[in-house]
C-alpha cells in the first residue's frame, strides 16, 4: 500500500522557503520589490491562499495560525512577512464580492490583490460601473499583484453619495493590474524589499461588480466560515503586531548568536555572552517579546472563539484586539533597540542582518493602524467614550 503524501502546513512551508527568503532579501531590497523568485515560491506553496476559502481552493486558516505564520515568515526577513501579511489578505478581500466574480479570480491560484486603505480616490458613477480616478500611497506587494485596491468616495455628478448613515459612501474600486499605473515612489530606509509603490488609477472603468463595499449585498456561498466572521482589522491591520514580533525575534536570535563568539573590546577574556549587563538587555528583549506575543495571540483567540459561536465581537473585545496589536508592535521595537545596542559597534555593518531589523521595525511602527495615535483611540473606549468608527469595521 502506497502511503498518502503528506500535506504540508503554512508554517513548514515558511521553513522550507527560509534559504531562498533569505537568500534574496538583499535583492529585494535593493529592487524595492520582494524579489521574483521569492514571490513564485509563495505562490507555489499556496502561502498567498491561507486565508481564500476551501471551497475556492484556499487554506481557511485559522486566525491564530496565521498570525503565527506571519510570523515565521518576518522572523527570516520582514520584507516577506509584511508581503504575506498584505498580499494574503486577498482571498479575504473577496468575500465583498459577488460570487461569481470571487469564483472567476480566486479560481486561480496566481490571483494577488494590493491596494491600500485611504480614500483618496474618485469613483465616477457611470453606466455599467464607475469611472475612477485617484493616486494612493503605500501599496504594498503592488509590483507583484495581479490586481489593484483604491479606496474612493463615491460621486454622482458633482455630488458624493451618501451611503445609509447619511455619510459619503466609500467603496474599494478592484482593477487589473494593466489598467494601472505604478509610481516608483518606494525609496525608503525600512521594509525597502515590500515595494509600497504608489498606483494610480487614470480614468479606469470599474464595473459595479467588482466596486466593493464595506458591507457585501448579498450572502456569499464561499463565505460562511467563522474566519470571515472576524472584526475587518483583526487580519488586515493586527497581523503589523505579527510581523514586528517576527523582526523582533530574529533581532534576539542574530545577537544571541553573535554573543558567543564576541569578545567586547576591553575584555579579552569575557565574551558577550558572559557578560551581566548582555545578559540582562537578552532578558528584557526576550520577555517584551514573549508576553506581547502571548497577549496578541489571546486577544486574536478571544475573537476567533466569538466567531466561532456564531457572535459579533463587541467593541471592549475589539479594542483589546487593537491595544494588543499596538503593544506587540511597540514591544517588539524597544526588544530590536537592546538587541542593537546589545552588539555594539558589530550592529551597523550592512552585512549584519541587525541593521535591517532595526529598520525595518522602525519604518514598521510608523503604521497608523499601530501606531501611538491607536493608544489613545483604544484608551479612550477603556474610559467609556465611543469608539472610532473603524473599530466597527
Amino acid at each position: 500500500m502506497v502511503a498518502p503524501a503528506k500535506i504540508e502546513s503554512p508554517i513548514q512551508a515558511i521553513e522550507r522557503l527560509a534559504p531562498l527568503i533569505r537568500e534574496h532579501a538583499d535583492a529585494s531590497e535593493a529592487q524595492a520589490t520582494l524579489a521574483r523568485p521569492v514571490v513564485d515560491a509563495i505562490v507555489g506553496a499556496g502561502l498567498f491562499r491561507q486565508l481564500t476559502p476551501s471551497s475556492l481552493g484556499g487554506g481557511e486558516c485559522d486566525p491564530l495560525t496565521w498570525f503565527k505564520v506571519v510570523e515565521a515568515a518576518a522572523r527570516i526577513d520582514g520584507s516577506t512577512g509584511w508581503c504575506l501579511f498584505i498580499n494574503g489578505y486577498t482571498g479575504a478581500w473577496a468575500r465583498l464580492l459577488p460570487e461569481g466574480e470571487s469564483e472567476v479570480l480566486l479560481r486561480e491560484a496566481t490571483t494577488i490583490f494590493a491596494g491600500t486603505a485611504f480614500p483618496l480616490g474618485r469613483a465616477l458613477i457611470v453606466d455599467g460601473g464607475y469611472r475612477v480616478t485617484g493616486r494612493w500611497p503605500f501599496a504594498s506587494g503592488c509590483k507583484h499583484a495581479t490586481h489593484l485596491v483604491g479606496f474612493c468616495t463615491v460621486y454622482d455628478g458633482e455630488e458624493p453619495r451618501k451611503g445609509p448613515s447619511g455619510t459619503p459612501e466609500i467603496r474599494m474600486m478592484l482593477a487589473p493590474s494593466s489598467q494601472v499605473e505604478i509610481v516608483d515612489t518606494w525609496d525608503v530606509v525600512g521594509l525597502a524589499g515590500s515595494g509600497s509603490h504608489d498606483i494610480v488609477f487614470n480614468n479606469v472603468l470599474v464595473p459595479e461588480a467588482r466596486a466593493l463595499p464595506f458591507v457585501p449585498s448579498g450572502l456569499n456561498r464561499h463565505y460562511q466560515g467563522p474566519l470571515y466572521r472576524l472584526p475587518f482589522f483583526t487580519l488586515f491591520g493586527w497581523p503589523i503586531g505579527a510581523v514586528a514580533l517576527g523582526i523582533a525575534q530574529h533581532a534576539i536570535d542574530i545577537v544571541t548568536e553573535l554573543a558567543e563568539k564576541k569578545t567586547p573590546v576591553g575584555t579579552d577574556t569575557m565574551s558577550l555572552r558572559e557578560r551581566p549587563l548582555f545578559q540582562l538587555q537578552l532578558a528584557d528583549a526576550t520577555a517584551a517579546v514573549r508576553s506581547a506575543r502571548a497577549w496578541l495571540h489571546s486577544a486574536i483567540s478571544e475573537l476567533a472563539d466569538i466567531a466561532e459561536a456564531g457572535g459579533v465581537a463587541d467593541l471592549a473585545a475589539r479594542a483589546n484586539g487593537q491595544l494588543a496589536a499596538s503593544n506587540a508592535t511597540r514591544s517588539a521595537r524597544a526588544a530590536v533597540d537592546l538587541m542593537f545596542l546589545a552588539a555594539g559597534g558589530t550592529a551597523v555593518y550592512r552585512k549584519n542582518e541587525l541593521q535591517r531589523c532595526m529598520r525595518d521595525v522602525h519604518a514598521l511602527s510608523q503604521h497608523a493602524l499601530t501606531s501611538p495615535a491607536t493608544w489613545q483611540q483604544t484608551g479612550a473606549v477603556l474610559a467609556g467614550f465611543p469608539g472610532q468608527p473603524l473599530f466597527y469595521l
